[in-house]
């Protein structure tokens, strides 16, 4: 209990002040003030958004499926907070394996809950969803096979003790990483399934109060989670850290929104070809060593 505990309350205090960073630069890059009302230059903003959603009334649509409807946002929550469990206390010899089956069920909490709805809109952002996660889940596995094979091992504790740095050997393929990320945790400019002009919100319309925050945090948590996971695949150390959860509030400030025709041709069209090259030279590579 006191290593969950250990895991958990951090993870939350750095989505707090995550979020606060992301308004902070966001401000910063469209020469706005951000928050600066709530504590000492706006530090206690995130607590005071928390609280609001803990104290709102919880708004259920009247033709909705209700149990599927409010256990949909914590089963995502869960399962985020399972990779980060799992990464410290159960590392095993198929850890990376693991990893990647924790991260494809994350797609049912935000199916179901579109469904659950009964709102078209919900619906269309659940199935948006659907099938940008299956099309980017295929990159990420092979992103994390490519890294594996150059360890010879799933397991995570031997990208700590790695030898040589990843980042180098593999520039471009990290480069495809950055892409997928985003993609993967429905940020922009590939936040295709809320779009507000055509899906209002997408798959949480309907979800308010608490139950919206679960979604809230579950998307946070895997921000970070994938921030933190590249950074120790890549170099074994936190170096890059920084830099990726700066690269997420960049993007958003910067970059617009992609027609989602070009986000799904983006991954079968441009850069599964170049990933699976990947492997394939890996695979090579690893025979001609055998041999």
């Amino acid at each position: 209990m006191i290593k969950l505990l250990l895991i958990i309350v951090p993870l939350i205090l750095s989505i707090m002040l995550y979020t606060l960073a992301e308004r902070k630069v966001q401000a910063s890059i469209q020469m706005r003030v951000g928050p600066n009302i709530v504590g000492p230059y706006g530090i206690l903003q995130p607590l005071t958004d928390g609280l609001k959603l803990l104290f709102k009334e919880i708004l259920i649509p009247q033709r909705s499926y209700l149990i599927i409807f409010t256990l949909s946002p914590l089963l995502s929550f869960l399962l985020s907070l399972a990779l980060w469990l799992f990464y410290y206390l159960l590392d095993s010899y198929l850890g990376i394996l693991i990893l990647l089956a924790i991260g494809g069920l994350e797609l049912y909490g935000i199916l179901l809950g579109g469904w659950a709805s009964k709102n078209k809109y919900t619906l269309v952002g659940a199935i948006r969803t659907t099938s940008q996660l299956i099309s980017y889940e295929l990159i990420l596995g092979m992103i994390y096979f490519i890294l594996a094979l150059s360890i010879g091992s799933f397991r995570f504790y031997y990208f700590n003790l790695l030898p040589i740095n990843n980042l180098l050997i593999y520039l471009p393929l990290y480069l495809i990483t950055l892409i997928v990320i985003l993609a993967e945790t429905n940020r922009v400019p590939f936040d295709l399934p809320e779009s507000e002009s055509e899906t209002v919100a997408g798959f949480f319309v309907e979800h308010s109060a608490i139950i919206f925050a679960l979604y809230f945090l579950a998307e946070y948590s895997n921000m970070i989670f994938l921030s933190y996971l590249f950074s120790v695949l890549y170099t074994s150390s936190l170096i890059l850290l920084p830099i990726h959860l700066f690269y997420y509030l960049w993007i958003r400030a910067t970059l617009p929104r992609l027609r989602y025709d070009h986000l799904i041709l983006l991954s079968w069209y441009n850069l599964l070809p170049i990933t699976l090259a990947f492997l394939i030279l890996s695979l090579s590579i690893i025979t001609s060593k055998l041999l």
